[in-house]
């Protein structure tokens, strides 16, 4: 079931006339309804609503009417136009800007949002176990919203802030550990306090993203409070108290029957005739606000306002309704095949960057992902933001507890030697690298034992707790010199000679973990070319254990993906396999770049299920696909998940619960 978040709602008068309007539009956006009127159309359904003024709103006040009436409704755009032909105009830029919302021009202030918080825990079923209550009736009071969850299980911040507080222990409120988050949107502060707490992984002012791991919960529920300068209440020990559940509104909610086949009908109670059903595994979509919902699901007597995926609505009766967060351990291809030595895991991949804070998920997050893949960054020091750092116990401190949390959970780790783990401030020119100096036929020759000492260091600090699957050695090191910008390019007969000893660097230290060669980027004829000249200037005694390249523009051909206009995977594939004809491929990096302010999640999804569908078909030769990267803001690739840290769906639903056929 594909769950549009985007409604266009148009007049019904003249409908055809309004209706041919949005082709344009339509077709440049496909994750898209259009609606003829609010009469009879509940559009809780929908995210993000675009409208303009006369389509039948209260009052001809669309911004006042779904603040009203549609709560879960967090976008509105109120297009400024009179008639059928300011607005095609209108909408005719958006599809040819590729904007869909009018984004990057905002000035009339057409865009509105609403402060809305995420679903904050991992544990399953997902519910309110008691309500917020500021009644008269002092002794049912309840501060805040009581959440289920399970000792240990992840909380995440359903916010985007800073964090304000931290107690590690009670001090006096009540709410035994906690932490507070402060959010700023629209001019106005909201603070969201998480009590009940184990493991607080914050630090005092630290920026926190929408969706990132804060803590574990100490036990089965804990309780989330919002405070809000402009509006809150009195009535509690602490200030400006509102309910936070109406704020909820979880991107990807859907809900499914606890195993039964559960009947829709006209109106809440077993008395009102039967529409419909859900059937056990089909899911449905709720129709009310997502705190409510939340709050209904497994509660007797109670009745949800629902759709199925025939498009039927009705209601059907919530106790034997559940949401849940998809989290499966990954699985993945037998350890060898024809011939070849396979890590056994999941093909997925997703890359990482833990000085992102974009890039680090809760390892929760990942679902059935089989790989991770994370730069060895000795260079940069995050607590004065210097570069040039030679540290390496201090590299270890800061990334071995983020490695280990994802090998723990089941993910198989790729590190990435490149630059960053020696020479990038250590007077180095890298444009330079390749030219002769005075009693060297190239820098590179006396650049290589240094790099390579620093690695087998590196591959020390690692070996006896094998959490290391793989190390890659540079990154995309055939890159043209004047396509360079975060990569630094190595001439093929210069990188033969830094693999050699940076592989018997590693190998001294760990005689178990694979060590592959980097990431080629040229394709299957530039880059196959390279990687053949690095080959035959190897000597014998070394041969990488992987062949790792990126597949950035290929896919299945031109015709069927604007993502695939570099040709088809398939030969680049066969053509990478060809040289060295016995070692796994590794496809470190692939995905859709410089496409993150766009809304293409649908396209980029086919594309992925496209991409996908070619590497399992070359199961026994493709050990990896790594999608670049987890997060928008991670350079320019097309995350998982959006700015805010949301699932970017269904993009992250399909990616992070592949599974080989």
């Amino acid at each position: 079931m594909t769950i549009v978040t985007h409604g266009l709602v148009l007049p019904e008068e003249n409908s055809e006339a309004w209706r041919s309007t949005a082709k344009r539009y339509q077709q440049a956006f496909p994750n898209l309804d259009i609606i003829l009127g609010v009469r009879e159309h509940n559009l809780n359904r929908y995210r993000d609503i675009t409208t303009i003024a006369t389509a039948g709103w209260l009052n001809d006040d669309p911004l006042h009417h779904i603040q009203l009436v549609f709560r879960n409704v967090v976008r509105t755009d109120i297009i400024a136009a009179q008639t059928i032909a300011e607005f095609q105009a209108i909408l005719d830029a958006r599809a040819a800007h590729e904007d869909r919302f009018g984004a990057l021009l905002n000035e009339d202030g057409h865009l509105r949002e609403r402060f809305s918080i995420d679903w904050p825990s991992d544990a399953n079923p997902a519910r309110i176990l008691r309500g917020f209550y500021d009644g008269p009736e002092a002794d049912l009071r309840h501060i805040g919203i009581d959440i289920g969850s399970s000792a240990g299980s992840t909380i995440r911040a359903a916010a985007a802030g800073v964090v304000a507080h931290i107690s590690r222990q009670e001090d006096g409120l009540g709410f035994g550990a906690y932490a507070q988050i402060v959010s700023r949107h629209d001019g106005k502060a909201y603070t969201l306090s998480y009590t009940q707490l184990d493991s607080i992984h914050l630090n005092l002012g630290e920026e926190v993203a929408a969706g990132q791991a804060i803590a574990h919960a100490a036990g089965e529920r804990f309780t989330l409070i919002c405070q809000s300068d402009a509006q809150g209440g009195d009535g509690f020990h602490i200030p400006n108290v509102i309910d936070p559940t109406p704020l909820l509104h979880w991107s990807d909610l859907i809900v499914r029957t606890t195993g039964v086949w559960l009947r829709i009908r006209t109106a809440a109670g077993t008395e009102h005739p039967q529409l419909d059903s859900i059937r056990p595994g089909e899911v449905a979509i709720t129709l009310e606000p997502h705190g409510e919902t939340l709050q209904k699901l497994g509660v007797e007597d109670s009745w949800l306002h629902v759709a199925n995926e025939n498009g039927t609505e009705g209601y059907a009766a919530a106790r034997y309704l559940e949401a849940r967060r998809p989290v499966t351990p990954p699985e993945g291809p037998p350890a060898t095949q024809n011939g070849r030595q396979l890590p056994k895991t999941n093909i997925t991949g997703v890359n990482l960057d833990i000085h992102n804070p974009r890039g680090r998920p809760d390892p929760a997050r990942l679902g059935r992902i089989g790989w991770v893949r994370v730069k060895y960054n000795v260079s940069y020091d995050p607590k004065n933001r210097s570069y040039g750092n030679h540290d390496l116990e201090a590299a270890y401190e800061r990334h071995f507890p983020v490695f280990e949390r994802y090998v723990r959970e089941g993910a198989k780790l790729i590190v990435i030697f490149t630059h960053q783990l020696y020479g990038e401030g250590a007077n180095y020119y890298w444009p330079d690298m390749a030219k002769p100096s005075p009693g060297s036929t190239s820098r590179w020759t006396a650049f290589t034992p240094h790099f390579a000492e620093m690695a087998g260091r590196a591959a020390a600090q690692f070996a006896s707790s094998g959490i290391v699957s793989a190390y890659q050695i540079w990154n995309e090191q055939d890159t043209f010199p004047a396509h360079a910008r975060a990569a630094v390019p190595i001439p093929p007969y210069d990188y033969a000679k830094l693999f050699a000893a940076t592989y018997r660097a590693i190998r001294a230290q760990d005689s178990q973990v694979h060590i592959i060669s980097g990431g080629h980027i040229t394709g299957a004829g530039a880059g196959v070319t390279y990687a053949r000249k690095t080959r035959d200037s190897l000597p014998d005694d070394v041969r990488p254990d992987g062949l790792a390249f990126h597949a950035y523009g290929l896919g299945i051909g031109r015709e069927h993906s604007p993502y695939s206009i570099w040709g088809k995977l398939s030969d680049a594939i066969s053509s990478y396999d060809t040289v060295y004809g016995n070692v796994p491929l590794y496809i470190t990096e692939w995905g859709v770049l410089d496409r993150q302010y766009f809304d293409e999640t649908e396209a980029v999804t086919t594309y992925a299920r496209q991409f996908m569908s070619v590497v399992e078909a070359n199961r026994a030769r493709v050990v990896a696909a790594c999608w670049y990267g987890w997060g928008h803001g991670m350079d320019n690739g097309y995350g998982l998940v959006n700015f805010g840290g949301h699932p970017n769906q269904p993009l992250y639903e399909y990616f992070t619960n592949f599974r080989l056929g």
